[in-house]
C-alpha cells in the first residue's frame, strides 16, 4: 500500500524556480533594452536632425548658423548673428531626457548661448568637433559625436554593467495529519504530460524569440530611415548651394559608405523665370537591408540655377516619400 502524496517535494519547488529564472534571465534583459532606451533614442534622433537643418540652413542662406543649449533639456538653432533676435527656432528634447552636463536650471526666455553650443558654415562644416551627452530617466546615457568636417554623427553608448542578482528560497515543511491511503492513486506525472508541457514550452519561447527579433527589426529600420532622410536633406542642400553640379549623378556618401544617393536633375520649361532655368531635382538616398530588401527615402525640390543666381533657394518643397 503506497502513502498518499501530501504536495509538492524541495525538489519539485527547485525545478519550477529554476525554470522561470531562466525564463526571466532570457526575457528581461532584452525588453528592457527594447523599451527602456526609446526616448533616448528618439532624442538622439531629434538633436541630429537638427543638426543636418541648421547645417542645410546655413548652406541655403550662405552664413553661419548656431546650435545652442538653453536649458538643461531645451536648445536653440538660429543664425550666428541674429542669436538672440526672433528668427530661429526653439525646441525641446522628450520628457524625463536632458542634456547631460548642460543647460541652467533656470529658464532663458531669450533663448541665449549659455556655452555649449556649435556652428555651421555656409561652407558645410561646423566650428569644432562637438560631442554632447543625453540622459534619461531609467535609461543609459548616450554620447552624441559629430565630425567638423563632414559634420556626420554617431551614438554611442557607455558598456553595459553586469549585474548578478541571487535568490534564495526556503521551503517550510508543515505537517500534515496522516490520511488514509486510497486505492489507485495518482503519483506523479505521466510520461506523455510531461512531453506535451516541454513542447508548449518550447513553443512560447519561440514565439517570444520572434516577436523580439521582429521589434529589433522594425527599431532597426526606424534609425535608418532617420538616416536617410538626414543624408537626403544633406545631399539636396550641397546641389542647392552649387557644391554639387546641376545634373543627374549617383554614388555613395563618404562618411556613410552604407548609403548610395542618386541626384536627377531636369530642366522645367513649362515655368517662365526671366529668362533663368528652374530646375526639378530629386535626391534619393537608398540603403541594402540584410535580407537583400532596400529601403529609400526620396526628397524634391525646384529652384533656380545657382550658378545664375548665388546660393540662395527661392523654392518650394514638392514632397518628401519613404519607402
Amino acid at each position: 500500500m503506497r502513502k498518499e502524496r501530501q504536495g509538492y517535494t524541495l525538489f519539485e519547488i527547485i525545478v519550477v524556480l529554476g525554470i522561470i529564472a531562466i525564463i526571466g534571465a532570457i526575457a528581461i534583459p532584452t525588453l528592457s533594452s527594447m523599451m527602456g532606451d526609446t526616448p533616448v533614442k528618439a532624442a538622439a534622433d531629434q538633436v541630429k536632425s537638427r543638426w543636418a537643418e541648421a547645417r542645410a540652413k546655413a548652406m541655403e542662406q550662405g552664413k553661419p548658423y548656431r546650435f545652442s543649449v538653453t536649458d538643461n533639456n531645451k536648445f536653440r538653432v538660429a543664425p550666428d548673428d541674429e542669436f538672440d533676435g526672433v528668427t530661429g527656432m526653439n525646441d525641446e528634447l522628450p520628457k524625463d531626457v536632458s542634456f547631460s552636463g548642460g543647460g541652467s536650471n533656470n529658464q532663458n526666455n531669450n533663448g541665449s548661448d549659455n556655452g555649449i553650443s556649435v556652428v555651421f558654415q555656409p561652407d558645410g562644416t561646423a566650428s569644432t568637433d562637438f560631442e554632447l551627452g543625453l540622459n534619461g530617466k531609467g535609461c543609459a546615457p548616450v554620447t552624441l559625436i559629430m565630425n567638423k568636417t563632414t559634420c556626420s554623427a554617431e551614438m554611442k553608448r557607455p558598456l553595459a554593467k553586469q549585474v548578478v542578482i541571487v535568490e534564495r528560497t526556503m521551503a517550510m515543511v508543515t505537517p500534515t495529519p496522516q490520511v488514509p491511503p486510497r486505492q489507485n492513486q495518482r503519483s506523479g506525472f505521466t510520461l506523455l504530460e510531461v512531453l506535451v508541457a516541454l513542447a508548449i514550452f518550447l513553443l512560447a519561447i519561440v514565439a517570444v524569440a520572434r516577436l523580439l527579433g521582429i521589434g529589433s527589426d522594425l527599431a532597426r529600420d526606424a534609425n535608418q530611415q532617420t538616416e536617410c532622410l538626414r543624408l537626403a536633406q544633406c545631399k539636396l542642400a550641397e546641389v542647392a548651394s552649387g557644391v554639387h553640379a546641376m545634373q543627374s549623378e549617383q554614388g555613395t556618401f563618404d562618411e556613410a559608405p552604407e548609403f548610395n544617393w542618386s541626384v536627377d536633375a531636369e530642366p522645367n520649361a513649362n515655368v517662365n523665370t526671366n529668362g533663368t532655368m528652374l530646375w526639378n531635382v530629386t535626391v534619393t538616398v537608398t540603403r541594402q537591408r540584410p535580407d537583400g530588401t532596400s529601403m529609400s527615402v526620396s526628397i524634391a525640390h525646384m529652384f533656380l540655377d545657382p550658378s545664375v543666381r548665388g546660393s540662395n533657394i527661392n523654392s518650394n518643397s514638392s514632397g518628401s516619400t519613404g519607402s
